[in-house]
């Protein structure tokens, strides 16, 4: 956008929706905004309707803060078949403009956690397009395999760089980080991941344990300078 909003902020609130995934908030063309010590619940109000907290989608956003805020979904979230899984996002991103943080949340449940995703991401005037710091990514317990559906309780998607992931704590998620490249001669590149406690990670019935999924979707997409460091992980017993 030509101008952005600035000034804003949403804090010391309580969100409970059954929403069709466009989020209790929905924002973009904003430089600044803080959402701050607020509670997000949802619950799916019948089979086929997905769920969403934060929608971005479109959402060229810069320097804005997502902190210290309780989210909760459900687990698992179903079609109107009953065993298709829908997307179930706490917050989904497109379009990240530079200088953005997400830190000190807990995210309980979900299919999804962060998706950071659109068509690029990028760093801007700043360091860095996403920084994502000392957040806990849970759920209850390991889930035996599912064979429909992806998972990530940060996903990465589109052309995005200087992503950085550290000091988190991810416990009883099937997939902790997942990097998918389906998009045509598109570059995921400067990802840089440590710091974090992967913890108890995969399924309870089967040996896939993904700390970190790197998809490489398409033939002319590039993945590459991907720093995996100092970090502690563990999977499942089954």
């Amino acid at each position: 956008p030509t101008t952005y909003a600035t000034s804003n902020e949403v804090y010391n609130s309580y969100f409970y929706s059954t929403d069709d995934g466009h989020g209790a908030i929905h924002l973009n063309g904003q430089d600044g905004i803080k959402i701050h010590d607020n509670i997000f619940t949802s619950t799916q109000r019948a089979l086929g309707h997905d769920l969403g907290h934060i929608d971005m989608v479109e959402g060229f956003v810069k320097n804005i803060e997502i902190y210290n805020n309780t989210f909760t979904l459900p687990e698992l979230l179903y079609d109107t078949d009953g065993t298709s899984l829908l997307n179930n996002f706490h917050i989904e991103i497109w379009d990240g403009m530079g200088g953005n943080k997400i830190y000190g949340n807990t995210f309980i449940g979900g299919h999804f956690g962060i998706d950071v995703a659109g068509h690029f991401n990028v760093k801007g005037a700043s360091a860095f397009s996403w920084d994502i710091y000392d957040n806990v990514f849970q759920w209850a317990a390991n889930r035996n395999y599912l064979s429909v559906g992806d998972f990530g309780s940060i996903s990465i998607e589109g052309a995005t760089a200087y992503l950085y992931i550290h000091n988190n704590h991810f416990k009883n998620v099937p997939v902790a980080i997942n990097s998918s490249m389906i998009q045509t001669d598109l570059i995921q590149e400067y990802i840089y991941v440590y710091y974090n406690i992967f913890d108890n990670i995969g399924f309870a019935s089967s040996g896939y344990q993904y700390m970190m999924r790197i998809n490489q979707g398409h033939a002319t997409a590039v993945t590459r300078y991907v720093y995996i460091y100092n970090n502690v992980m563990y999977g499942t017993t089954y």
